[in-house]
Protein backbone atom coordinates (compact mmCIF):
# COMPACT_ATOMS: atom_id res chain seq x y z
CA UNK A 1 0.00 0.00 0.00
CA UNK A 2 1.46 3.41 -0.86
CA UNK A 3 1.47 6.21 1.81
CA UNK A 4 0.30 9.48 0.66
CA UNK A 5 2.96 11.19 -1.77
CA UNK A 6 4.81 7.57 -2.18
CA UNK A 7 5.56 6.59 -5.95
CA UNK A 8 6.57 3.46 -7.20
CA UNK A 9 9.03 2.98 -9.97
CA UNK A 10 7.90 0.21 -13.19
CA UNK A 11 10.67 -0.41 -15.17
CA UNK A 12 9.29 1.82 -17.86
CA UNK A 13 9.67 5.50 -15.55
CA UNK A 14 12.99 3.34 -14.41
CA UNK A 15 14.24 3.50 -18.19
CA UNK A 16 12.97 7.03 -19.03
CA UNK A 17 15.18 8.26 -15.97
CA UNK A 18 18.02 6.39 -17.31
CA UNK A 19 17.91 7.60 -20.33
CA UNK A 20 17.68 11.07 -19.28
CA UNK A 21 20.51 10.65 -17.26
CA UNK A 22 22.46 9.49 -20.12
CA UNK A 23 21.62 12.40 -22.02
CA UNK A 24 22.25 14.80 -18.52
CA UNK A 25 25.32 17.43 -18.59
CA UNK A 26 25.97 19.26 -15.88
CA UNK A 27 28.12 21.93 -16.66
CA UNK A 28 29.23 21.95 -12.19
CA UNK A 29 33.07 22.46 -11.86
CA UNK A 30 33.62 22.99 -15.13
CA UNK A 31 35.80 25.86 -15.44
CA UNK A 32 34.42 26.95 -19.42
CA UNK A 33 30.65 28.48 -18.98
CA UNK A 34 28.06 26.54 -21.94
CA UNK A 35 27.19 29.46 -24.33
CA UNK A 36 23.90 27.69 -24.66
CA UNK A 37 22.25 26.20 -21.65
CA UNK A 38 19.06 24.86 -21.62
CA UNK A 39 17.36 24.31 -18.15
CA UNK A 40 15.66 21.20 -17.87
CA UNK A 41 13.66 18.30 -16.22
CA UNK A 42 13.24 15.22 -17.04
CA UNK A 43 9.52 14.95 -16.68
CA UNK A 44 8.70 17.89 -18.21
CA UNK A 45 6.70 17.68 -21.77
CA UNK A 46 7.35 21.26 -22.18
CA UNK A 47 11.05 21.30 -21.27
CA UNK A 48 11.43 18.16 -23.95
CA UNK A 49 9.87 20.57 -26.78
CA UNK A 50 12.37 22.87 -26.28
CA UNK A 51 15.39 20.47 -26.02
CA UNK A 52 13.97 19.28 -29.54
CA UNK A 53 13.98 22.69 -31.05
CA UNK A 54 17.56 23.22 -29.88
CA UNK A 55 18.63 19.65 -31.16
CA UNK A 56 16.78 20.39 -34.71
CA UNK A 57 18.74 23.61 -34.74
CA UNK A 58 22.14 23.49 -33.36
CA UNK A 59 22.21 19.74 -32.41
CA UNK A 60 25.37 19.17 -29.80
CA UNK A 61 26.23 23.17 -29.47
CA UNK A 62 24.22 23.43 -26.55
CA UNK A 63 24.63 22.21 -22.77
CA UNK A 64 21.34 20.52 -20.92
CA UNK A 65 21.12 20.90 -17.13
CA UNK A 66 19.02 19.82 -14.58
CA UNK A 67 17.03 22.70 -13.04
CA UNK A 68 15.57 19.97 -10.12
CA UNK A 69 17.84 18.89 -7.35
CA UNK A 70 16.78 15.25 -5.78
CA UNK A 71 16.25 15.04 -1.69
CA UNK A 72 15.85 12.43 -0.04
CA UNK A 73 13.57 10.75 0.21
CA UNK A 74 11.91 11.81 -2.56
CA UNK A 75 11.43 15.33 -3.09
CA UNK A 76 12.62 17.43 -5.59
CA UNK A 77 13.99 20.85 -5.01
CA UNK A 78 14.56 23.77 -7.58
CA UNK A 79 18.54 24.89 -8.25
CA UNK A 80 19.82 28.46 -7.44
CA UNK A 81 20.48 28.36 -11.66
CA UNK A 82 16.26 28.43 -12.10
CA UNK A 83 15.43 30.38 -9.24
CA UNK A 84 17.93 33.07 -10.31
CA UNK A 85 17.58 33.30 -14.20
CA UNK A 86 13.55 32.54 -14.14
CA UNK A 87 11.25 34.71 -11.65
CA UNK A 88 8.29 32.11 -12.21
CA UNK A 89 10.84 29.24 -11.29
CA UNK A 90 9.49 27.26 -14.07
CA UNK A 91 11.72 24.98 -16.76
CA UNK A 92 12.50 25.45 -19.56
CA UNK A 93 14.69 28.29 -19.51
CA UNK A 94 17.26 28.69 -22.37
CA UNK A 95 20.42 31.25 -21.62
CA UNK A 96 22.02 32.28 -24.62
CA UNK A 97 25.68 33.70 -23.85
CA UNK A 98 26.98 34.23 -27.44
CA UNK A 99 26.92 37.63 -27.21
CA UNK A 100 27.55 40.35 -24.77
CA UNK A 101 24.62 40.15 -22.63
CA UNK A 102 23.38 37.24 -21.15
CA UNK A 103 20.17 36.30 -22.85
CA UNK A 104 17.17 34.12 -20.90
CA UNK A 105 14.14 33.02 -22.26
CA UNK A 106 11.82 31.06 -20.45
CA UNK A 107 7.91 29.56 -21.24
CA UNK A 108 8.20 26.55 -23.89
CA UNK A 109 6.43 28.33 -26.86
CA UNK A 110 8.59 31.32 -26.19
CA UNK A 111 12.00 29.27 -26.08
CA UNK A 112 10.81 27.01 -29.28
CA UNK A 113 10.25 30.76 -31.27
CA UNK A 114 13.93 32.10 -29.95
CA UNK A 115 15.60 29.11 -31.01
CA UNK A 116 13.89 29.01 -34.59
CA UNK A 117 14.53 32.75 -35.02
CA UNK A 118 17.82 33.33 -33.06
CA UNK A 119 19.76 29.71 -33.95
Amino acid sequence: QLLDGEQTHTPRREEEVQHWKIYRIMSVGSETIPKIELLSAWFCPYAQRAWIALEEKCPGNFTVSEAMERKPPNIFEKTPLLLEKNPKAQVPVIIDRRGDAEVVVYESLICVEFVDEAM
